[in-house]
């Protein structure tokens, strides 16, 4: 009786140390799984990050080569003229809306919302849009100065002849402007370009060969959707473009 109880003492030990050893195996592969997919989410999100950048600056040097044309078109520089030195923006206004009405040779990969003038001290002279949104409350712009162009106006010396870019938020969405100075090295006014960027986030499918969703994250709306990812196989990685003072602008 008392070598049964030995025996059984012996095997429940065993037993014991068995499942102990089984658990430590699932922990330690549990443990393994973990650290291997944060490894890759972080290598994702790293590539995310990476990729959106050219992705920018392709859009940015679009939009410089736009407005580099443009601010050479005999109609822009007679309007300005005429707007500076008159104080009536008629002619001005004309050229600033004539892109949307003929269209432009950037148009694929510029998908512009408006174009604004301001003179060397910052005072609004006039805004192009297309004219069908040109009075409708919905589709109106800030007129308050939006963060880029908060950030232009503290620019002094040669900085004002550089061409500066960035994204910023208004209630109606996520945009991207760039200021372009008017003048050369006399700086006599800028223009802003402002762009929806929704268009050039979706380039990021091919740079990285994956699936991309941007969520425009002022309005809560999903403006591109990739192809759904396999719950079971995929991984999802969140990446997110800010304004240039700081507010969440895009989901990627």
């Amino acid at each position: 009786m008392h070598g049964l109880s030995v025996r059984a003492l012996i095997v429940a030990g065993l037993l014991a140390l068995f499942a102990a050893t089984l658990a430590l195996t699932y922990v330690s592969e549990r443990n393994y799984e973990t650290a291997a997919r944060d490894s890759e989410e972080r290598f994702f999100r790293k590539v995310a990050a990476i990729a959106a950048h050219p992705v920018l600056q392709d859009l940015q040097s679009d939009v410089v080569a736009f407005g580099s044309h443009f601010l050479a078109r005999t109609e822009f520089v007679q309007g300005f003229g005429h707007a500076t030195n008159t104080g009536y923006a008629e002619s001005l206004e004309l050229a600033l809306q004539d892109p949307f009405v003929s269209g432009h040779v950037n148009a694929a990969t510029v998908s512009l919302e408006a174009l604004r003038v301001y003179d060397a001290d910052w005072n609004l002279l006039a805004t192009g849009r297309e004219r069908g949104v040109m009075n409708v409350d919905d589709f109106a712009l800030p007129a308050r100065p939006n963060a880029v162009v908060q950030k232009a106006r503290v620019r002094t010396g040669n900085d004002r002849l550089r061409a500066l870019g960035g994204g910023w938020a208004f209630e109606r969405g996520a945009f991207y402007s760039v200021i372009l100075p008017i003048g050369g090295l006399t700086v006599r006014g800028y223009l802003e370009v402002v762009v929806n960027p929704a268009l050039n986030l979706t380039r990021l499918e091919d740079l990285i060969r994956h699936p991309v969703t941007v969520r425009d994250l002022v309005t809560d709306k999903v403006l591109h959707t990739g192809a759904p990812p396999d719950a079971e196989h995929d991984l999802t990685i969140t990446h997110t473009l800010e304004s240039v003072d700081g507010r969440a602008l895009y989901a990627l």
